[in-house]
């Protein structure tokens, strides 16, 4: 499989004419923290529960705000997250703005 072997990569253009692009991950790198919204998901051996993706294109227009709940291994059947694990504002919740530095995440 291509995932397997860098050589079979193939790049592709997902859009034209980025001008922003801003990720946040929600969760808590540690469980006995209720889960935020980060800036950063990095070190963190966990996948955080959410992860939303904005894209605002040089006309001014905006994509649909992606959220997605990651997981690990393709075509496995995994339980549904649960309701209780989602934010109540999970769409309307803006990311950390991108020029802003980051707030370190306590361990």
């Amino acid at each position: 499989s291509a995932l397997n072997n860098p050589d079979q990569l193939q790049r592709a253009v997902l859009a034209d004419a980025v001008t922003h692009l801003a990720m946040s991950y929600y969760g808590s790198p540690d469980p006995s923290v209720s889960p935020e919204w980060q800036a950063e998901w990095s070190g963190i051996a966990q996948l955080p529960i959410l992860v939303k993706v904005e894209v605002e294109l040089a006309a001014g227009s905006h994509w649909p705000i992606l959220i997605a709940h990651p997981r690990l291994g393709i075509g496995r059947q995994e339980e549904a997250l649960p309701d209780e694990a989602l934010p109540e504002d999970a769409a309307d919740t803006p990311p950390p703005a991108m020029d802003e530095e980051p707030q370190p995440v306590e361990n």
